[in-house]
C-alpha cells in the first residue's frame, strides 16, 4: 500500500486522505470500475476498467477521458462498455490460456 505523505493533491477533489483512498479502492472492486471525478486535473473526468489474466493478476485497463461537462451525462454509459470490455478481455486472455478455441473480440472466426 501506499504510505500516507504519498497523498499529493492536484485539485480540490483529490483524494488525499488514506481512508478515503481505501474506501475508493473498497468500490471499485465491487463496481469493476474506477472512476476520476476530476481528482487529476479539473474539468476531465475518467473510467477504466481493469482485466485479469488467468491467474486472476490484472494485467491492463481500459479507459475512457472526457471534458467533464460531456462526461456526467454518459458516466452510465461509458461504465457499461468500459467494464464490459474488460470483461471481454478477461474472458479472451483465460481461454487463450487454458487452449480453448477462441472467438476474436470482434466476434467474427476467421476464415
Amino acid at each position: 500500500m501506499l504510505p500516507p505523505e504519498s497523498f499529493t493533491a492536484t485539485t480540490p477533489n483529490s483524494i488525499t486522505d488514506f481512508d478515503a483512498f481505501a474506501g475508493e479502492l473498497t468500490m471499485v472492486k465491487k463496481n469493476g470500475f474506477a472512476l476520476d471525478n476530476e481528482e487529476f486535473e479539473l474539468g476531465v473526468s475518467c473510467i477504466a476498467a481493469p482485466f485479469f489474466d488467468a491467474e486472476r493478476n490484472p494485467v491492463g485497463a481500459f479507459a475512457v477521458s472526457a471534458p467533464t461537462t460531456r462526461f456526467a451525462k454518459q458516466q452510465h454509459s461509458l461504465a457499461i462498455h468500459v467494464r464490459d470490455a474488460a470483461d471481454r478481455a478477461t474472458a479472451y486472455l483465460r481461454a487463450e490460456s487454458f487452449g480453448a478455441a477462441v472467438i476474436p473480440l470482434d466476434g467474427h472466426r476467421p476464415a
